[in-house]
């Protein structure tokens, strides 16, 4: 069966539980951020202007590019499903691990956490119209776009709903209850996470057959694709003059995208393409793997760095 003839169907009460665990994610990730964060890095805010720029401008940019380089050749053109996949990702506010590795590498935390704020709050609106904006250029998608009228006031209630109300939920929580919310960071985080893993699994393991036979036509796809994310983030980062650490952080921040929020809107608003689900369900497993590599070099680079300098000390 080809990709793009995969129906992926969940029902309504389906459909309500992923908005639920979208939306517990989005409130533990708000309970690890607190308004000081803001104050803060808004007095850098060249940095912040910068990583906002790649993730929301840049990226699906780069990805609408791309789909258009690899369609000049039949022996790389993308199906429709394949092509509509990597533009909804790219449209996607970055990821929540992504702070979490920030933090093991060493990172901008503060930078991290701010640029996936707002990239959350304001998904509403880019979401949708980057996913709309740049699937006009792909002759494929922008005739299929046409074909499922999709809407943008359905589908921008439905990422407020999901990510920016219970993003900025918790983040008042934290302000008015900030003891309450110490205590839940920890427990709310593992389940979060917990949530996750379940929501990705079950949208892997419902349709495993299907996987098995199409992860060929998607494994070097994303990973060419999430490399471009990272190399975005550290080249635009570069060319605007910015610290090492804070041009890491853009790197990871770009690179590590919501998938979770991809694999929702595929499966509620494209069931009939499910190679859509696919691309979003193997970045939620790629991103952390291309990620992790990442941190763990730098992290290694700068071990060596750090001994060197100790020993010419010495």
């Amino acid at each position: 069966m080809d990709i793009d003839d995969i129906e992926i169907h969940i029902n309504g009460t389906a459909q309500i539980l992923l908005q639920m665990v979208m939306a517990f994610v989005m409130f533990g990730i708000a309970l690890d951020t607190d308004f000081s964060n803001f104050r803060e890095a808004l007095k850098k805010p060249k940095p912040i202007f910068v990583g906002i720029v790649a993730q929301l401008l840049l990226l699906p940019a780069v990805t609408c590019l791309l789909i258009l380089c690899l369609n000049q050749f039949e022996s790389t053109k993308l199906s429709a499903s394949l092509a509509f996949g990597l533009l909804l990702i790219a449209a996607c506010p970055g990821g929540n691990i992504s702070n979490f590795l920030t933090y093991l590498f060493r990172g901008n935390v503060a930078l991290s956490v701010i640029l996936s704020a707002i990239s959350t709050l304001v998904a509403g609106i880019f979401v949708p119209f980057n996913f709309a904006f740049w699937s006009q250029f792909i002759p494929d998608t922008s005739d299929l776009l046409f074909e499922v009228s999709l809407s943008f006031s359905e589908l921008f209630k439905s990422i407020s709903i999901s990510l920016a109300l219970p993003m900025f939920a918790g983040l008042l929580f934290c302000r008015y209850f900030p003891l309450a919310a110490h205590r839940l960071k920890k427990p709310v985080s593992v389940l979060s996470r917990i949530f996750f893993s379940i929501l990705l699994a079950g949208a892997i393991l419902t349709n495993w057959s299907n996987f098995i036979n199409h992860i060929s036509e998607i494994l070097l796809l994303v990973a060419l694709h999430n490399g471009s994310a990272l190399l975005i983030g550290w080249v635009w980062a570069k060319l605007n003059f910015l610290s090492t650490r804070d041009c890491r952080t853009i790197t990871i921040e770009v690179g590590i995208q919501n998938s979770s929020l991809g694999l929702l809107l595929s499966l509620q608003y494209f069931p009939h393409l499910g190679g859509m689900a696919f691309i979003a369900a193997w970045w939620g497993i790629w991103h952390i793997i291309s990620g992790g590599s990442l941190m763990i070099l730098w992290r290694t680079l700068d071990e060596k760095q750090q001994e060197a300098t100790e020993q010419k000390l010495v």
